[in-house]
């Protein structure tokens, strides 16, 4: 599974806009109704202070090209995706526990 994140993030006193790519081994169903889904990411890494800002995230379940998202304002990667925003965010000790609400789900392949 492949997280993708993109936005504002303070760098050297400078406000930049990036995109970022992480592997994750996995991700957890914290409920059906509504589609939330949680994953846990170190506190101070790249990923998570690139969530904490834009509130959004794109779960990808293959490693294809970049594309844009349906509904929120970050890219994904072409295949099977889940497109999410961010329902709440929890600091355990060195990692954060960020659950997002599932706004879309994906699908594309290329031609």
């Amino acid at each position: 599974m492949i997280l993708t994140c993109q936005g504002k993030v303070d760098m050297l006193g400078l406000k930049q806009d990036l995109k970022e790519t992480t592997k994750l081994t996995r991700h957890l169903v914290a409920s059906k109704e509504p589609h939330l889904r949680t994953i846990f990411l170190e506190k101070d890494s790249l990923p998570a202070r690139i969530i904490k800002n834009s509130g959004c995230f794109v779960l990808n379940f293959s490693d294809g090209k970049e594309s844009s998202c349906e509904k929120l304002d970050c890219f994904r990667l072409e295949g099977a995706s889940l497109e999410c925003e961010v329902h709440s965010i929890q600091e355990l000790g060195d990692s954060i526990q960020i659950t997002g609400l599932v706004v879309h789900e994906g699908t594309t392949i290329s031609t």
